[in-house]
């Protein structure tokens, strides 16, 4: 669960790099070079990545409530809320300057409508889900007890519509950010905040519904499905394409996560490296891919996938070696990038354990 976490936190990399890339796309930095094909990878990852990002969050914050550590809520808030502050803070400004000018971080709205988080927003999300679940933790615990052919049909079937109708709602009610808060987007996704949760406490049943058979299940409903938005794209029937679009995830979602369950069930240093990094490369990558398209690849002309795959390889790298042989050394910034909680009076500035008088 934890490869698959971090597979989806590296999926950002490519879909963002796809905004710049893509035709007819309005974002913080656009190419003239752009490929219609890297549409259809954007389009593809935006049909799952979330919705399983967010059922594994949920899951994982079960796990850890399980564990009934005296500080859960401040570690968990911890991990979210001090990246966000910190890289929203600090390093987006910098980044939209890079890209808007000065005038942009300077307005009213940078700060009161959400402009400063960008692609940190999902953090947003978790920050509120975190405050709110434990009493859903408490009450799924107690009275939702699913077997295998129902779980499987919650996430199919159930999830996305009810994502669906509350993110319809949502929009109808408040579509902008206040702050941190984007209203749509937090009903949309808590849904599959919950599943998480549903899915820890039945974690056995769960597990065993990720595996072969619902790979080639998951593949043959989504293509089913794709060729009914196809179909009715065609004969312009659009309130079909767009259901039909919702229920995708479902599938999507099921297909995905049992493909990356059954790819990173082997623990290695590489699979642990590549997980514990995930975070760091995140959070970093936008701001790279605004200074290294600005000062290279706007500039170079080589194409729109050599360019595509070029900056998604060197952002990686550079934000990898960050975090291996800078974040992963620090303490200080371990808890500034990945919200990890340490005991500051054991450590220097730098991060280095005191030496603990002999006297003691």
């Amino acid at each position: 669960m934890d490869f698959a976490r971090a597979v989806l936190m590296i999926l950002g990399l490519f879909f963002h790099a796809g905004r710049i890339y893509g035709n007819g796309e309005n974002w913080i930095v656009i190419s003239d070079e752009t490929c219609a094909c890297v549409n259809a990878v954007d389009y593809f990852i935006h049909s799952f990545r979330m919705e399983a990002f967010y059922l594994i969050a949920g899951f994982f914050f079960a796990l850890v409530y399980e564990k009934h550590r005296p500080k859960f809520l401040r570690d968990r808030l911890a991990r979210i809320a001090i990246p966000l502050l910190f890289c929203g803070i600090l390093i987006n400004p910098v980044m939209h300057y890079f890209a808007y000018g000065s005038d942009y971080i300077t307005g009213k709205d940078y700060i009161l409508h959400g402009q400063w988080m960008e692609h940190l927003w999902f953090l947003g999300n978790l920050t509120i889900y975190i405050l709110i679940s434990i009493p859903a933790c408490n009450l799924i615990k107690s009275k939702v007890k699913l077997n295998k052919t129902q779980l499987f049909y919650l996430i199919l079937l159930v999830v996305p519509l009810v994502a669906a109708g509350l993110n319809f709602a949502a929009n109808h009610i408040y579509s902008g950010i206040f702050l941190f808060v984007a209203v749509e987007s937090i009903f949309n996704y808590w849904p599959y905040y919950i599943l998480g949760i549903i899915c820890f406490y039945n974690k056995h049943i769960f597990m065993e519904i990720l595996n072969i058979r619902t790979i080639v299940i998951s593949l043959a409903i989504c293509a089913a499905m794709l060729a009914i938005i196809e179909i009715m794209n065609i004969v312009s029937i659009a309130l079909i394409s767009k259901i039909f679009y919702a229920l995708l995830r479902g599938p999507m979602v099921l297909l995905v996560l049992s493909s990356l369950i059954v790819i990173g069930s082997k623990e290695s240093r590489i699979v642990r490296s590549f997980s514990d990094s995930s975070y760091t490369i995140y959070l970093l990558h936008l701001p790279l891919f605004v200074f290294l398209y600005r000062a290279i690849f706007q500039h170079t002309h080589l194409g729109a996938l050599q360019e595509y795959a070029l900056l998604i390889a060197i952002t990686y790298a550079i934000s990898y070696c960050v975090h291996i042989f800078i974040i992963d050394k620090s303490p200080l910034l371990g808890f500034a990038f990945n919200g990890k909680v340490f005991d500051l009076g054991r450590y220097t500035l730098l991060g280095t354990k005191r030496q603990q008088s002999s006297l003691t």
